[in-house]
C-alpha cells in the first residue's frame, strides 16, 4: 500500500486545489513578467559572454600573456561562481530573488565595465573573481523566480524558454563583443558588455518582477505553541514530543485531526464569500470539487475512529461528536453553493 493510500483524502485538499485552479487566468506561463524575467537573462547572457573573446585576446596582445594566462582568467570566473552561489542562494530566501537579479546585475555591469581600466593581469583577475561571484546572484536570481512565476504545472516548459534567453544571449554574445571591439578597441568591448548588464537589471526594477505569492493552501496543524501552558525550553520540548509529559500541554488541546478540519471548513467557508462577488462559470465546479475531497476526507476519519478499539479512548467521542458537527457544517456549505449556482444562473 502506498503512502497516499494511508493518508485522509482532506490531506489532498491541497493538492487538488492547485489542479482544480489551473484553469485560471493566473496560471498562465506568459504572463507579462515572465517575458521581462527572459528578456532580462537575454541581456545577461549577451553582456557576460561578449567578453569572453575579449578577455582571450586582451591577455595576449596588451598583457602579454600566454595560453595559460588566457586560461586562467577565464577560468577563474567560474571558480568564484562555485564558491559564492551556496551563499547567494540564501541571500536570495531570505532578501527576495529581484535583489539577486537587480543588485548582481547592476554589480556585474559595473566589474565589467572596470575590466577596461586593468593595466596589469593581477587586475584583471581580481575583477574576473569579482565578476564571477556577482553574476553568480542574477543566474541564481533568475533561475529561482523562474520556478516562482511558472505555474508548477508548467515549470519544466518555463525553464526551456528560460534556457532559450540564455543561449541565445550567449550564441550572439562573443560576436557582440568582436564586433565592440573591431569599433572601439578592448575599452569599448568591456563598456558594451557592462551597458547589457546594466538593461539586464534596468528591465527587471522598470517592471518590478519580484517573487510570486503562492497560491496554493498551506495549512499546518501539528501542536502549535497555543496548546502549551507554559514557556519551554528545548529539552523540555524534546522531552514532552520523546517521552509524552503531559503536563505541560492544555487539557483543551483538540485532536490533530480535528484540529486540521477545522482549518480546512474554514478555509472552504472563506472560499464561498469570496465567490458570492465574483461568480463565474468554473466557481460551483471548484466549490463542489473541494466539497466532495473534504468528505471523503471526513468519511475516513469516521472510519478509521470507529475501527481503532481503544486507542485514543479519552477523545474518541469527542473526535466522533466533532466529526459529526463538521457534516452537518459540510452539508449547510453544500446547500449555499446550490443556491448560490442558481441564483447566477438567471
Amino acid at each position: 500500500m502506498s503512502s497516499n493510500d494511508r493518508r485522509p483524502a482532506v490531506f489532498a485538499v491541497a493538492q487538488n486545489q492547485s489542479s482544480i485552479e489551473s484553469d485560471e487566468p493566473q496560471q498562465r506561463l506568459m504572463t507579462p513578467h515572465f517575458g521581462i524575467l527572459c528578456l532580462s537573462a537575454l541581456f545577461s547572457a549577451l553582456g557576460f559572454s561578449s567578453v569572453i573573446p575579449t578577455v582571450a585576446r586582451f591577455v595576449v596582445t596588451d598583457l602579454n600573456g600566454g595560453d595559460v594566462e588566457v586560461g586562467l582568467a577565464l577560468g577563474v570566473f567560474s571558480f568564484s561562481a562555485v564558491l559564492a552561489r551556496p551563499w547567494i542562494g540564501r541571500l536570495g530566501d531570505r532578501r527576495g530573488r529581484r535583489l539577486l537579479i537587480a543588485g548582481g546585475s547592476f554589480i556585474t555591469a559595473g566589474v565589467l565595465a572596470a575590466h577596461a581600466f586593468a593595466d596589469s593581469y593581477s587586475t584583471l583577475l581580481i575583477a574576473r573573481l569579482l565578476m564571477g561571484a556577482v553574476q553568480g546572484a542574477f543566474f541564481v536570481g533568475t533561475v529561482t523566480l523562474t520556478t516562482d512565476l511558472a505555474p508548477e504545472h508548467r515549470r519544466g516548459e518555463a525553464a526551456s524558454y528560460f534556457s532559450v534567453a540564455i543561449y541565445g544571449g550567449m550564441a550572439f554574445g562573443p560576436w557582440l563583443g568582436e564586433w565592440a571591439v573591431g569599433r572601439w578597441g578592448f575599452d569599448g568591448g568591456f563598456m558594451v558588455g557592462g551597458l547589457c548588464m546594466g538593461l539586464a537589471a534596468t528591465a527587471v526594477i522598470n517592471y518590478a518582477v519580484d517573487t510570486r505569492e503562492s497560491k496554493g493552501v498551506s495549512i499546518c496543524p501539528g501542536p502549535n505553541m497555543a496548546y502549551f501552558s507554559k514557556e519551554l525550553s528545548l529539552s523540555q520540548m524534546t522531552h514532552h514530543i520523546y517521552n509524552g509529559v503531559q503536563e505541560v500541554v492544555r487539557s483543551d488541546r483538540p485532536n490533530m485531526f480535528v484540529n486540521e478540519l477545522g482549518m480546512y471548513l474554514k478555509y472552504l467557508a472563506d472560499k464561498i464569500d469570496g465567490h458570492k462577488n465574483n461568480w463565474d462559470k468554473a466557481s460551483a465546479k471548484k466549490l463542489n470539487a473541494f466539497v466532495n475531497n473534504m468528505n471523503e476526507g471526513i468519511d475516513y476519519y469516521r472510519q478509521m475512529f470507529n475501527s481503532i478499539g481503544d486507542t485514543f479512548i479519552d477523545v474518541k467521542e469527542s473526535v466522533i461528536n466533532s466529526l459529526n458537527d463538521a457534516v452537518q457544517r459540510m452539508e449547510e456549505m453544500g446547500e449555499e453553493i446550490s443556491i448560490l449556482a442558481k441564483e447566477n444562473q438567471q
